[in-house]
């Protein structure tokens, strides 16, 4: 009972420390002089508003337990136990926003409270990790272990002149743009203990640790990353979130250059011929993690087999190339290969050395003509991509390698495109892309006969903004 008094105290100068904390942040946000600087204090604010919901929710089972005499089971230690390390990582967290907040204040005053809340939060840190080593002792004999060893193990606070430092302070980093295949890296590797930690908070009846949910997580990532196709070559909007349900989609359906003038005189606007909303449809795959499995893990010291989530995440990599490259009727959603507006090019017979590449030069000078200037990617069926690994006739270089040197984007294969077919696109974010509610993630269903549901899904939906940056290889009819 000491111990849950002793927690409940700090965990309520702790939720008081975040009120006044957020209080000082908030006049950074509102009067930010640049984006940068504003979203990366929002994001902060956001953190610790999210550890006030949960502050909330934990201090009056904490009193309860404080003013009661019962035992808890092991079930509702452990329960309890992996609530208050997911406190014990925000208490890390708390201490260091409070030291990077030191770059911004130059005010004395604000200083010297936020070295004061800094010092509190670190000695308050170091004792609930002992608070918690001392309750995970009664849940080892059952083989149930909370790790409590240091985030930053060896990290003392750091003794940083943060008023010098902050004079030569870079803008915080940016998450890249560009092609999407690096699945799951919007998440950065600083949050990446931290998204596990919620996770397991999340599915509480899942039965992994944090580090199995990091471990099912990097399968999945992996798998996916091996698998998809059209992430190769088409620019990624978002994640936008996975609540977001449909997307508005200009279409451009006319080429049209700027305005030519002595003195730039009158608007020359680039307005779509239309807008079109995009629903955005859940990709997932299911998969099982039999008890027996897991129990066998547990008994022998030996990582989970995760084989039935790579299987689930490979089927949902082509189901997502199968959206790309073929749409969805049944939510009205164009493909590259069969969208409206699209150019076309009936291909000749590829058995016969130098057609291919012959081919590809008109499909590219068609799109030229249209004004899209590439650079090209060029996607075909895996019976067409095998034709291109012959010699090129008169030469002693492959056709395929001939074709790269115009597609440079890439040659690519995909069982999403069927038959003798392909389709060249024109890259770039003002062609099209492909907007990310949800990345690739995991879920925990449900348990099934004693065995575990598990759930790799997705939310994504392909926007073709400009059909005639697409010409289809088809071939003639018969």
């Amino acid at each position: 009972m000491q111990a849950f008094s002793q927690l409940e105290s700090i965990l309520t100068r702790t939720r008081e420390a975040i009120g006044g904390f957020l209080a000082l942040l908030q006049p950074i946000v509102d009067h930010a002089q640049d984006e940068h600087t504003r979203l990366y204090y929002h994001h902060i604010m956001e953190e610790e508003e999210q550890r006030l919901g949960r502050l909330n929710e934990l201090l009056p089972y904490l009193r309860s337990l404080t003013a009661g005499s019962e035992q808890l089971s092991d079930r509702e230690l452990s329960r309890l136990l992996s609530d208050i390390n997911l406190e014990r990582f925000g208490l890390h967290n708390f201490r260091e926003h409070l030291e990077l907040s030191l770059y911004e204040f130059t005010d004395p005053e604000k200083r010297e409270w936020l070295n004061r809340t800094r010092e509190e939060t670190q000695s308050d840190y170091l004792t609930v990790k002992e608070i918690m080593a001392a309750l995970s002792e009664r849940l080892s004999d059952h083989g149930a272990v909370i790790s409590v060893e240091d985030h930053d193990e060896g990290h003392a606070i750091h003794q940083v002149d943060h008023l010098l430092a902050s004079a030569r302070r870079q803008p915080p980093p940016r998450f890249p743009a560009g092609k999407g295949l690096a699945v799951g890296s919007l998440r950065s590797s600083r949050l990446e203990w931290r998204y596990h930690m919620e996770k397991h908070h999340k599915f509480p009846d899942a039965p992994l640790s944090p580090d199995e949910w990091r471990q099912l997580d990097e399968t999945v990532v992996e798998m996916a990353r091996r698998q998809l196709v059209g992430r190769r070559f088409i620019d990624i909007y978002g994640p936008l979130g996975e609540g977001i349900q449909a997307i508005s989609n200009d279409l451009y359906e006319e080429s049209r250059v700027g305005a030519l003038n002595l003195r730039g005189e009158g608007l020359e606007l680039t307005q779509p011929s239309r807008r079109v909303s995009l629903t955005i449809p859940i990709l997932y795959n299911d998969f099982v993690l039999y008890w027996r499995d897991i129990s066998q893990a547990r008994t022998l010291g030996i990582p989970l087999d995760f084989s039935g989530a790579a299987n689930a995440a490979a089927g949902c990599a082509l189901l997502e190339d199968d959206l790309i490259f073929n749409g969805s009727p049944a939510f009205e959603l164009p493909g590259l290969m069969n969208v409206t507006g699209r150019l076309t090019h009936l291909k000749s017979d590829w058995m016969e050395s130098g057609n291919a590449f012959a081919d590809i030069v008109e499909a590219r000078n068609k799109l030229l003509k249209m004004g899209h200037s590439g650079p090209y990617a060029l996607a075909v069926s895996p019976e067409l991509y095998s034709l291109l690994h012959r010699v090129h006739q008169g030469t002693n270089v492959l056709e395929i390698e001939h074709i790269r040197s115009l597609v440079t984007e890439g040659v690519y294969q995909t069982p999403a495109i069927q038959g003798r077919a392909g389709v060249l696109v024109s890259c770039g974010r003002h062609n099209l892309d492909l907007a990310i509610a949800e990345d690739f993630n995991t879920a925990f269903m449900e348990d099934e006969q004693m065995n575990s549901v598990f759930r790799v899904y997705e939310c994504v939906v392909l926007r073709i903004k400009r059909p005639s940056a697409i010409c289809t290889l088809e071939e003639a009819e018969k």
